[in-house]
């Protein structure tokens, strides 16, 4: 079992990995290909609030089509929105001139890539909750180098040249990722009790998150962490110019605070065992107010330095943390519906709310007043979070 867990971590790396390369290039730089075409901020929140509602809709859509035919697997389903996103990236390239062609391919590669998401998730959760001891976070924390790498590189690539570079760039590894998953094989292990339990219909999302309070209170916790992590990143070309920095600076800041979610991630099974994921959590919610702090007093890089230093606590914990979280405190029977309302709630939901009004405060109150709103929905999330973890460890799990 060891060694098949093994063989599924280093193949989870890969797939992770390529993945996240094209990801990093499209969050970190698609909003400099926007507005380098004539785009306000006000006008981006909305169009990354769009892209980030869409999976919202379409993420029941899908999930249900993985139950109604057993041929798409979620495997499968990563391969055919990858294939979705590659002719995307092609029909860009070929009308990159074209603003409404950019904002359009734009938004169809971003849904597609945040559908793809939770189907890796409920891949290595099935093995976990079946005995395959795999790491998550390893494969995890890979892909948060590999987004590093990508927002580096481009940093300088891009450095007074037109950003739609950044198109060729998600497409080729989109690619590599296909390939990475269509030679992901391996058996899964099964058991007349799981049979049994699976034979249960799992609650509709509705009822679920209504018999749940506690998870639905961490998935909105989530939702304003996560949010206002990925909403800084899209905003940080601001933060960068505030201090004299070019697209450089910000290609050096972003792949720098990346690449410290890498070490976290992969210590997050031992960490859930020594310390626990409640308390993980809070710890985790607490440094992205502090991150969000440290932005707003910026007046020279080396405040941005020091914020990027602080991820390695902040995202490098809470996303492997809530993947854990769901998989403690939900039956196997709700894993699938459990794992993707976090990862939209995270990764969507929050986001998209919070692009659309941050891109407001920004045109309205510049980049501080942005900044300052956005380290009040953090401490509400560190809040929610305190709360949603009590009953963990009330129990002694936390």
């Amino acid at each position: 079992m060891k060694q098949l867990a093994r063989k599924i971590d280093w193949h989870h790396v890969a797939m992770q990995g390529t993945f996240f390369f094209g990801f990093g290039a499209l969050w970190s730089y698609g909003a400099v290909l926007m507005l380098s075409r004539g785009l306000s901020n006000s006008a981006l929140g909305v169009v990354t609030c769009i892209a980030q509602l869409l999976p919202m809709l379409l993420q029941p859509v899908v999930a249900g089509l993985t139950e109604k035919y057993a041929r798409l697997t979620p495997r499968r389903m990563i391969m055919l929105l990858g294939a979705v996103v590659f002719a995307a990236a092609v029909v860009m390239m070929a009308f990159s001139s074209g603003l409404w062609v950019i904002i359009l391919g734009f938004i169809l590669v971003a849904v597609a890539l945040n559908l793809i998401l939770p189907f890796f998730n409920i891949i290595m959760v099935s093995y976990l909750l079946r005995g395959v001891e795999v790491n998550y976070g390893l494969g995890r924390g890979v892909g948060s180098g590999t987004y590093a790498l990508a927002t580096l590189v481009l940093g300088f690539v891009l450095e007074g040249r037109d950003p739609i570079l950044l198109v060729p760039v998600v497409a080729v590894s989109i690619a590599l990722q296909f390939v990475s998953t269509l030679t992901f094989r391996y058996p899964l292990p099964h058991s007349e009790q799981e049979a049994a339990e699976e034979e249960e219909a799992p609650l509709r999302r509705a009822a679920l998150m209504k018999s749940r309070p506690d998870f639905t209170m961490m998935m909105v916790a989530a939702a304003l962490l996560i949010g206002v992590h990925n909403v800084t990143n899209v905003y940080m070309v601001h933060v960068v110019t505030k201090v004299g920095g070019t697209e450089r600076l910000l290609g050096i800041i972003l792949a720098l605070a990346a690449f410290m979610e890498m070490p976290a991630m992969p210590l997050m099974p031992k960490l859930a065992k020594k310390v626990g994921i409640g308390k993980l959590l809070v710890f985790s919610a607490v440094f992205f107010v502090l991150r969000l702090v440290l932005l707003l007093a910026a007046k020279e890089p080396l405040m941005l330095y020091v914020a990027a230093f602080a991820q390695f606590f902040s995202t490098g914990m809470l996303l492997p943390a809530t993947v854990y979280y769901a998989a403690a405190v939900l039956p196997r029977g709700q894993q699938t519906n459990g794992q993707s309302m976090m990862h939209l709630f995270a990764n969507c939901l929050g986001p998209a709310i919070l692009s659309l009004v941050v891109g407001a405060i920004v045109d309205w109150r510049g980049i501080g007043g942005a900044l300052l709103f956005m380290i009040g929905c953090g401490a509400v999330g560190t809040v929610l979070t305190i709360l949603s973890t009590n009953h963990l460890r009330r129990e002694g799990r936390a």
